[in-house]
């Protein structure tokens, strides 16, 4: 389009979305046809002149969030209605009820510990803008230095750094290491031990929870082998908090593994006053089930349907042990 058709359409756009006039209205005062109007509108949207946004109130399942606060006592559930059945959306929905709560508990001077991953870079991305001051962001664990698959970090942190006028803290260091020595001569660091008490500090920590998938960031990085991420699967590894590897029961799985780990421990975790896991998918409820046993969460932000998988699955296990 030339500089006038732009003119022409702009003003289209601004007479139908801003002044709220109808297609009728705006064809008779343009001297057009009415399906002339609608065809400028239309193309103007494939060609990116118009975003349309949904902004629609989100509530939990009060159902569900009553049963597992009930059965796994946790302090806060969110169960996002599953009203369109795509994954993208969902997790956007339940992100954005996890922002509005961050809202309500993120007091002045907070720090706030959160993990990496597409779960993580979802709410950051919906977090509103929040009036506090002197928060830290701290990253729980260490990232991925072979980096086949991006785990956004950087982007997650300034995102939270951004929406509560903090200040950031990063573990510059892989998840994974060589040796259990290598993460105590790390420790010494001051630079490090520094970033390390701010974990340990930290009042709220967010995280997603992984589960055992060849699709896995840390098996694609080459932090395992097949042979060694086979085992984790043999040894009953149902997923992992900020790299550290559980089963159903929600015990550590491999004490070598878990020593060799840079990052929040699963213990820590528990001392928190708010331990904030956001998951989305049934994929992951045998992964949800076991952080559960381990009392490795005490608020968890989903969606319906993951949230009857991981309840179907509790019943399942409960009556196995009774027969």
């Amino acid at each position: 389009m030339d500089a006038n058709e732009i003119r022409f359409t702009v003003k289209i756009l601004k007479s139908h979305y801003e002044l709220g006039m109808s297609q009728v209205e705006i064809a008779k005062q343009e001297h057009l046809s009415k399906s002339k109007v609608n065809r400028i509108i239309k193309k103007s949207l494939l060609d990116g002149y118009i975003k349309l946004t949904i902004n629609y109130p989100i509530t939990s399942v009060q159902e569900l969030e009553d049963e597992f606060k009930r059965i796994f006592g946790l302090k806060k559930a969110f169960f996002a209605p599953v009203i369109v059945n795509d994954e993208e959306l969902i997790k956007k929905d339940v992100s954005r009820a996890l922002g509005m709560e961050l809202a309500n508990i993120v007091d002045d001077d907070d720090i706030i510990g959160i993990s990496w991953g597409n779960t993580m870079n979802s709410v950051a991305s919906c977090l509103p803008k929040m009036n506090k001051n002197g928060v830290k962001i701290v990253q729980l664990n260490g990232g991925v230095s072979k980096n086949v698959k991006p785990t956004r970090t950087m982007n997650i942190i300034e995102l939270f750094s951004d929406a509560f006028n903090g200040v950031s803290y990063i573990l510059p260091m892989p998840a994974i290491v060589d040796n259990s020595s290598t993460v105590g001569v790390l420790k010494n660091d001051s630079q490090i031990n520094y970033v390390f008490n701010l974990i340990e500090k930290s009042r709220i920590a967010i995280f997603s929870i992984g589960y055992l998938s060849f699709k896995s960031v840390l098996y694609s990085a080459k932090y395992f082998t097949k042979e060694e991420y086979v085992k984790l699967q043999q040894n009953g590894a149902v997923g992992d908090i900020c790299s550290r590897y559980f089963n159903l029961d929600g015990k550590v799985v491999d004490e070598m593994l878990d020593a060799r780990t840079i990052g929040v421990s699963l213990d820590v975790l528990k001392q928190k006053d708010y331990s904030i896991a956001v998951v989305v998918g049934e994929k992951k409820a045998n992964a949800i089930l076991g952080a559960l046993n381990g009392g490795y969460i005490n608020t968890l932000f989903s969606d319906e349907n993951t949230a009857k998988k991981v309840l179907k699955l509790y019943h399942h296990n409960k009556d196995n042990l009774i027969k």
